[in-house]
């Protein structure tokens, strides 16, 4: 999850530690989507701004 906390160039660089884990689904063969945000965000309920990974293995 630590890569989700890289920023884009225009926005603060937050804390890996800082962000959590909302949900993940395991749906496709052999990858899994997970839905992550800042804490700081949760709080304030800002889910515009919720990321979503995906890690696959072919």
């Amino acid at each position: 999850m630590a890569s989700a906390a890289y920023a884009e160039q225009d926005e603060e660089v937050l804390d890996p530690d800082d962000w959590l884990l909302l949900a993940q689904w395991v749906g496709f063969p052999m990858s899994i989507l997970y839905w992550t945000m800042p804490r700081q965000d949760l709080e304030a309920l800002r889910f515009d701004r919720v990321t979503v990974l995906m890690d696959a293995n072919p």
